[in-house]
């Protein structure tokens, strides 16, 4: 259980690190999805299926953006619903596992890119914003697995 940030220091540099990483996600992320899907879709051959999919994309996004941003407990909790979230789009939209996991990583890639290239409008260095983003990851790969 974390301490209550008020009285730690620690926790408090913690919490203003996952707001800021879900900000610089955030700002950027209908733009991901702009992009992302529309080339899944020429990529995979899947056309319609991936295009019904991108509501479900939009709506694990703003789970995976509350994770980013939440405390340990919270996020353990936000993250369960994200996977399963993700289990039932893919089940629903008849989307190979494959291709999920491909748009995932890509996701994630691009996320650490955007990290990287805007944690100073966050009034963070990028290996601070880095360090905590590679965290969130770590745990969200744990619960795909």
């Amino acid at each position: 259980m974390e301490r209550d940030s008020r009285t730690d220091p620690a926790a408090e540099a913690r919490r203003r690190r996952r707001t800021a990483l879900a900000a610089v996600i955030h700002d950027r992320m209908t733009e991901l999805l702009d992009q992302l899907i529309p080339e899944a879709v020429r990529a995979s051959g899947l056309g319609e299926r991936l295009n019904g999919y991108r509501q479900d994309a939009d709506e694990s996004m703003r789970v995976g953006l509350a994770a980013l941003a939440a405390d340990d407990e919270e996020r353990e909790a936000l993250l369960d619903r994200l996977v399963a979230n993700m289990e039932v789009s893919t089940r629903d939209h008849h989307i190979p596992a494959i291709v999920e996991r491909g748009l995932v990583s890509i996701g994630l890639r691009w996320a650490l890119t955007q990290v990287r290239e805007h944690a100073p409008e966050q009034g963070f260095a990028p290996a601070e914003l880095e360090q905590e983003y590679l965290i969130f990851r770590e745990a969200f790969e744990e619960k795909l697995r």
